[in-house]
């Protein structure tokens, strides 16, 4: 289970899904509180993940507001 994203950075919302996801024998992913409150810190600590697996882009990348999310692991499988 993943939680991200400004929500993450409730401490009981953190604490009550470590509880449920460990009754439920499940595991879960949660960024550091710091990545958290601030946008441009979780788009960056994303981006230097990407880039220490060998994640590049050309420099005409455009944005795209509208582009559907990849499924799990797929962004980071493209990498390779």
């Amino acid at each position: 289970v993943a939680l991200c994203g400004g929500v993450a950075a409730s401490r009981g919302l953190r604490r009550e899904l470590e509880e449920a996801a460990a009754a439920a024998g499940l595991s879960v992913s949660i960024p550091a509180f710091r990545y958290c409150t601030d946008n441009a810190a979780m788009i960056a600590c994303a981006g230097y993940h990407r880039f220490c697996l060998g994640g590049r882009d050309e420099l005409d990348l455009d944005v795209g507001s509208t582009l559907p999310l990849p499924r799990p692991g797929e962004w980071l499988g493209a990498v390779a």
